[in-house]
């Protein structure tokens, strides 16, 4: 597997390892069963260049007062890009994703249109912490 090396500064070095550890512990809370069927995923890891650019963005326009808002942000636009990879999976049928097998291929359409449709449900729960503003900047992303 390619694994892709990023230069970027330690602060947002630390901001990406946080929005990481924050992303997994939202994850653990997820029930049981769609926790076992979402986990891998977010275990096999990925480039995570929504939450980057996204970090990057919150510094340049000097954001980073309000950090914790910032991670959660940067691990919705995480959630959300891996809901649509779910879904995008059950349409093209395909059997991996990132080296893992799919949602799709180990669980069948059913399930893996219901976990992508709880993950995405899921995000905008999360986001709506952040405030209304935050709702309707990730829905009209």
């Amino acid at each position: 597997m390619n694994q892709i090396v990023y230069e970027i500064s330690p602060q947002v070095k630390k901001d990406l390892k946080d929005t990481i550890e924050l992303l997994f512990s939202l994850i653990s809370k997820f029930p049981g069963h769609l926790r076992e069927v979402l986990l891998p995923l977010f275990e096999s890891g990925g480039k995570m260049l929504r939450p980057i650019l996204l970090l990057l963005s919150a510094r340049a326009g000097n954001l980073s007062a309000n950090r914790d808002n910032i991670l959660l942000a940067a691990c919705c636009i995480e959630m959300l890009h891996v809901s649509s990879l779910i879904h995008d999976d059950v349409l093209d049928g395909a059997s991996l994703r990132r080296g893992v097998p799919t949602v799709n291929h180990l669980y069948g359409h059913e399930k893996a249109v219901s976990a992508g449709d709880f993950l995405f449900g899921r995000t905008f729960e999360i986001v709506s912490k952040i405030g209304p503003e935050a709702v309707s900047l990730m829905a009209n992303a």
